[in-house]
């Protein structure tokens, strides 16, 4: 059978006895249910209703067909049920994608958003590559920079991701240039790229930058172990015991943080579930 819309709406006709009732239960136009009649009975090349005033009388092939589908849409019935309460539910696996910078921060808020979902595995993927929500490899992506303005995507606004310098414990510096002179810059290795790195080589001299990371995530770590000035997002490094401002908020390094997940997921139970989780965690 190719076209199970036919099949289905012939059952139908056969389980009621008249299109208006293959209609009603279908939720289609009276006319679409005798097209769909029509098209099977001349593409099997037999008859499956005997037509009279009343209705629609079934013949032996429809009864076999009635026999033969009862099982069938009873077990979709079940399968749509299932999938309807997996949708209600916050449950599965659940990809969340980051700035690698805002990942340890992610860690400890994803852990609590687990405890409290046991039914719920996360997987956060931090990586400077773009993960195609799309294509099924995210769930969630949390995204800086311009506004994603991919159709079938659903954009939020967070907030501002907003970078300053920090330091770990209590200091009496006054400036930038103090700290870094004092504690040294913590910066990145020999072909890392990013705007973070622009930034230090720019306004910091290279023989502060005392401490080298491979990549964003480990600027946090860096930071609570004391190993000098780093820059992090205000978000972040606001919620960590001991780390302290030594500057100005940097407008010129700042940008818009943006949620997005893709058109189709958005209302389900688990992606409403970590998004309101997220965005409560991060403004």
């Amino acid at each position: 059978m190719q076209n199970w819309d036919e099949v289905k709406t012939a059952f139908y006709v056969a389980k009621t006895g008249t299109a208006s009732g293959a209609a009603g239960a279908l939720g289609v136009h009276h006319a679409t249910v005798i097209r769909h009649v029509d098209a099977l009975e001349a593409r099997l090349g037999i008859k499956l209703f005997q037509r009279h005033g009343r209705g629609f009388a079934p013949t032996e092939a429809a009864m076999d067909l009635l026999e033969s589908v009862t099982d069938v849409d009873r077990q979709l019935a079940q399968l749509e049920t299932r999938l309807k309460n997996r949708a209600d539910a916050v449950e599965g696996e659940l990809v969340v994608t980051s700035l690698p910078i805002l990942s340890p921060f992610l860690m400890r808020h994803l852990g609590r958003f687990q405890n409290d979902h046991p039914k719920v595995w996360v997987s956060l993927r931090s990586e400077t590559r773009v993960f195609q929500i799309e294509r099924g490899e995210a769930h969630v992506a949390l995204r800086a920079g311009a506004k994603p303005d991919t159709d079938d995507y659903v954009v939020q606004w967070v907030g501002p991701l907003r970078f300053a310098p920090y330091v770990k414990g209590p200091h009496d510096f006054k400036t930038l240039d103090q700290a870094t002179a004092q504690l040294g810059m913590i910066g990145f290795h020999p072909g890392t790229s990013g705007p973070n790195r622009r930034w230090i080589e720019k306004n910091v001299p290279a023989e502060r930058v005392r401490f080298q990371v491979q990549n964003e995530a480990d600027l946090l770590l860096a930071a609570q172990a004391g190993l000098g000035v780093t820059l992090l997002p205000v978000c972040v490094a606001q919620t960590v015991p001991d780390l302290h401002r030594v500057g100005p908020i940097l407008p010129d390094w700042s940008s818009d943080l943006w949620m997005v997940t893709h058109v189709d997921l958005h209302r389900t139970a688990k992606i409403q579930a970590i998004t309101k989780h997220l965005k409560m965690i991060l403004t």
